[in-house]
């Protein structure tokens, strides 16, 4: 996977991590000392600069009280905001290949968008 793929997946994820946060009234070191991870580590997540494993991500999910669903509601927006359904599985089918532990959670989008 190039490494503008692997950024772009990355953005789309830390600024919706970051928008449910801020939407939870909680700041990035309150988040970050729920999750056990530094706040630098989250600044980063939410910049784009760093991915997350799967057990980071499900404390996240946990500790904003959302489901994937809503974390990854901003992949299958990109194909509302571009018109575009191929942009949409693109992203995801990266985000699946970039990063083997998110795999359930891309599966499941990449269904939802073939429905």
């Amino acid at each position: 996977m190039s490494n503008a793929k692997k950024t772009t997946a990355q953005k789309i994820l830390g600024s919706r991590i970051a928008e449910l946060r801020k939407a939870k009234n909680l700041t990035q070191a309150e988040l970050s000392e729920l999750i056990g991870i530094t706040p630098t580590t989250l600044t980063n997540i939410e910049l784009g600069k760093r991915f997350l494993s799967a057990p980071t991500l499900d404390k996240i999910k946990k500790a904003l009280n959302v489901n994937y669903k809503d974390l990854f509601k901003d992949y299958s927006n990109i194909a509302n905001a571009e018109t575009d359904y191929s942009k949409a599985k693109e992203a995801l089918e990266n985000l699946y290949k970039f990063h083997p532990d998110l795999i359930p959670a891309a599966k499941m989008f990449l269904e939802l968008l073939d429905r």
